[in-house]
């Protein structure tokens, strides 16, 4: 079944039912009205009766079947108002409240109902009404089939407006969806995107969905583009060290060699999974939340004994009580890139000042020189390494960068005298 039809069929139902229960709540609380008898009807109530009476008396109700083809019909009711003969459904009601001592007249869906009369059958008293046809020019209340029928019509007509309205620019959204498919440049519908309801809403956040994939096509197109370049340095280094193998006479001496280009391609290549699983936001993270005290000042021990075999210091602060939530596989990842880009940076006599504080807060501070400001934003894409190029990936400050994001924490750079800092301000792993 289309969404027209869908639709369709849903607001004529809401419609229906909602006419439906209006007409039975009006039905049920109606107030038929009513006028006191005139002397002419109250003579022919007193006549009819007459004659009603003999009937009942000679024939029993045998009669009163016989006189339902005249143009007054009586019927019959007990005194509590139970009918004896076969009444229209209106006139019970009538027939509870009414009494002999000040019958009425009603009018109802062309039908004009007088009474009641007081007469007896099987010696216990009943109450006579008789109902006929309302004369021309009457004042009428218009019969319940005629409501049925136009609330009808109106619901069928307007169901199928709003449906055909609704389905029309559902359409539209289809077939610009189709056309996103083929072409991600293709403008949505003004129509639809300067609505302000739903369908706005809906139009805008495709039109926003398909910007994003365009930049993500266009990333991973530099990313493809990047990591060929990148790969292709080791690789040649490899080739170039086999071929060398292959003529000399002592091959062991050149192992080493072979060895560092297969590790700088081994840890390209693990660095580039990190930070793809990193941006995709497919790192299971495991968040822990003790003994970072712990962890921070066996790390900075690590370093300093890598920074000391450089002829660099390392200083290190860390808080006695750190309250954070986090993963530690991915703040050592994080950490180690960037103690370790700073001692590759730094010279011979110089220091690193690490500063870690409750919450988390991480500040690096070395003595390397800094870098150009117009350069500062470029650093956290990948594979850019800065005027000094320390024979790293390009790829530490990109992967550290994702790591505070998944921290819900920024990692940002600044140009200090003589050097540059980095900070990691992170509120920790959410859930």
């Amino acid at each position: 079944m289309t969404l027209f039809w869908r639709l369709f069929l849903s607001i004529f139902a809401a419609l229906m039912l909602t006419a439906g229960t209006v007409a039975y709540i009006t039905h049920e609380f109606r107030d038929i009205p009513s006028s006191e008898i005139d002397p002419g009807g109250a003579q022919v109530l007193g006549r009819t009766a007459s004659v009603v009476q003999r009937g009942l008396e000679e024939q029993g109700l045998e009669s009163i079947r016989q006189m339902q083809r005249s143009r007054l019909r009586p019927m019959l009711f007990e005194m509590d108002g139970r009918p004896i003969t076969r009444v229209p459904f209106f006139a019970r009601e009538l027939a509870e409240r009414a009494t002999p001592e000040n019958p009425r007249v009603w009018i109802y869906e062309g039908q004009v109902l007088v009474g009641p009369a007081l007469i007896t059958f099987e010696d216990r008293p009943i109450k006579l009404f008789l109902i006929s046809r309302a004369p021309r020019g009457a004042k009428q209340t218009p019969p319940f089939g005629l409501y049925f029928v136009v609330g009808t019509l109106f619901s069928v007509i307007l169901a199928w407006g709003l449906s055909r309205l609704t389905a029309r620019r559902v359409g539209a959204l289809k077939r610009w969806s189709h056309e996103l498919a083929e072409d991600l440049h293709t403008p949505a519908p003004r129509a639809l995107a300067k609505r302000k309801d739903e369908l706005g809403d809906l139009t805008r956040s495709l039109e926003g969905m398909a910007g994003q994939i365009q930049d993500q096509l266009e990333a991973q197109r530099a990313l493809t583009r990047m990591v060929s370049h990148e790969v292709r340095s080791p690789l040649t280094r490899l080739k170039l060290v086999l071929d060398l193998m292959e003529r000399a006479e002592d091959a062991k001496a050149l192992l080493p060699r072979a060895n560092n280009a297969i590790q700088s391609l081994d840890t390209l290549l693990e660095q580039m999974l990190t930070l793809s699983r990193l941006e995709a936001n497919a790192w299971a993270a495991e968040p822990q939340s003790d003994h970072w005290s712990e962890r921070f000042r066996g790390w900075i021990q690590e370093w300093s004994e890598q920074a000391e075999e450089k002829g660099i210091r390392i200083h290190g602060k860390v808080d006695n009580q750190i309250r954070f939530v986090g993963d530690e596989s991915l703040m050592h990842i994080a950490l180690d890139n960037l103690v370790r880009n700073a001692i590759s940076l730094s010279k011979p006599g110089q220091s690193l000042d690490i500063l870690v504080r409750d919450g988390l807060w991480v500040q690096i501070e070395d003595q390397a020189g800094g870098i150009p400001e117009d350069q500062m934003a470029t650093l956290l894409e990948p594979f850019v390494q800065g005027v000094n190029p320390s024979g790293s990936t390009g790829l530490g400050l990109p992967i550290a960068s994702q790591i505070a994001r998944l921290h819900g924490g920024q990692l940002t750079l600044a140009n200090i005298p003589g050097g540059l800092r980095v900070s990691l301000s992170l509120s920790g792993l959410s859930g």
